[in-house]
């Protein structure tokens, strides 16, 4: 398993300026084993040792997968199966107009992803993570877990939960707790999480005045090609839940 990109608010005043809700009383991570390799070749390296074994999450912009398919060809291969936390399939995105964040900050390369990788594609999108989202309940509970990892996700998290509940507030609806990147992991380590799945094809729209980065289902197979990715529709909320309990113990 290897999990690769970063999925940061474009609104620092979300998860604060260094993604980590701008925490002071934490120690600086340790820093001895960061790599001066560049992640795409260490992707293709990886793959390259582990043919056939290697099962990727792509939690941020698609940027470094899309490198190291133009660095090997038979990069795609050597993969198992890809996870992508990214993409809409309702228009209606969280960046630009019609967008998911992740995509929108680099469509070229999730159009590359989607288009190029020949192994199993999961993609976990941005409605899916929302019609799952936990209620502030479940979050209250496991930041009270008292260990020292939910005394992390506390501290890290406390700008975007109060973020989220202030809006909440002001806007006179519920706000459930969104933990997108969750998602994406349970069902790379996981995969029995997955309640209902369907397979198409989909791409990314590159030229859109408007629409720059929204991924593209052919839901009627207009265009007859290959389905390349498997979309996720229905999790297992409760065994995700056991499985974030049981990775903050």
């Amino acid at each position: 398993m290897y999990c690769t990109g970063w999925n940061f608010s474009c609104t620092s005043s979300v998860h604060g300026e260094d993604g980590f809700g701008d925490v002071k009383d934490i120690k600086n991570p340790d820093m001895v084993l960061m790599k001066s390799e560049h992640a795409a070749n260490a992707l293709v390296k990886l793959t390259n040792e582990n043919n056939g074994n290697v099962s990727l999450a792509a939690i941020g912009p698609l940027t470094n997968v899309a490198l190291a398919c133009r660095l090997d060809p038979n990069f795609s291969s050597r993969l198992k199966h890809v996870v992508i936390m990214g993409g809409n399939i309702e228009v209606q995105g969280n960046a630009g107009i019609s967008a998911e964040f992740n995509f929108y900050q680099d469509p070229e390369a999730a159009h590359i992803v989607l288009n190029d990788l020949t192994c199993q594609i999961s993609m976990v999108t941005l409605e899916v993570c929302r019609k799952h989202a936990h209620d502030w309940g479940f979050y209250d509970k496991i930041i009270n877990l008292g260990t020292r990892k939910a005394d992390f996700l506390k501290k890290i998290s406390r700008q975007y939960s109060n973020a989220n509940l202030k809006r909440a507030n002001y806007v006179k609806v519920g706000c459930k707790y969104r933990t997108y990147d969750d998602f994406a992991m349970a069902v790379a380590v996981t995969p029995d999480v997955v309640l209902k799945k369907q397979n198409v094809y989909a791409t990314v729209e590159l030229q859109g005045l408007l629409t720059r980065g929204q991924m593209i289902v052919d839901w009627q197979n207009c265009l007859k090609k290959r389905h390349n990715v498997t979309l996720i529709h229905k999790i297992d909320v409760e065994k995700l839940k056991q499985l974030i309990i049981f990775c903050l113990m």
